[in-house]
């Protein structure tokens, strides 16, 4: 039992890499910049590329977490919001709860000290009922948002009537595969068409950024 023990914690160490190099990491000056200028960004990158954990984290650095604002990132299952919040937790050195922090239906773990907020879908809609310009909100990251459930598709409505009105506010959708443009177009309306050579897609309402690599290998099982 003792060699078991043993051998197992030889190997979990190696599961665990610096945050540095991670895919991500090479394009944090990139992803700010655009999210700085765009109201819109859409980030493409494979299943382990670190989009994830890593830009939330990138936001709170940059300084889009201050006067009270918080970074909302949205995914579609309540384990996703729980594991991740844990894990980002765990790299920010913080109680998860403080800094750190998921909402799903039932369980709210935050409080006032929250700057990174991890919720479903479904729970940010009904935030925006109570609040219909998510006020508190100063960056909203849309997650896994090719999976393409009725809710991600109702609040990416809803995000776009917001961003009309809340020009300040910044929107991230992060998907696994190429539907970048799609989701584009639909926040951009006129702008998603290009008539001139050197005018890019997206016009100045949102740009796509696709990050190369990924850090370990990912099949997919049935």
């Amino acid at each position: 039992m003792a060699d078991d023990l043993s051998l197992s914690s030889a190997f979990i160490p190696a599961l665990y890499k610096p945050s540095s190099l991670l895919p991500i990491a090479r394009y944090r000056e990139k992803l700010l910049y655009l999210i700085e200028t765009f109201p819109v960004t859409i980030v493409v990158g494979q299943t382990g590329s670190g989009k994830t954990t890593q830009l939330p984290q990138f936001l709170d650095q940059a300084g889009w977490t201050t006067d009270g604002k918080i970074v909302g990132v949205t995914q579609p299952r309540r384990v996703a919001a729980t594991t991740v919040a844990s894990r980002v937790a765990e790299e920010m050195r913080c109680k998860l709860g403080e800094e750190v922090g998921y909402s799903i239906r039932f369980e709210d773990v935050t409080s006032s000290a929250t700057r990174i907020k991890f919720l479903t879908d479904g729970l940010l809609l009904r935030e925006a009922l109570v609040d219909p310009l998510l006020s508190r909100y100063s960056v909203i990251m849309v997650d896994e948002a090719h999976e393409r459930s009725i809710s991600t598709d109702i609040l990416l409505g809803i995000l776009k009537k917001i961003m009309k009105k809340r020009p300040e506010l910044r929107i991230i959708i992060s998907s696994a595969t190429l539907q970048a443009e799609q989701f584009l177009r639909f926040f951009c309306g006129d702008q998603a068409t290009v008539e001139e050579p050197d005018e890019e897609l997206g016009g100045d309402v949102g740009r796509i950024i696709s990050l190369e690599g990924r850090m370990y290998p990912v099949d997919v099982l049935y």
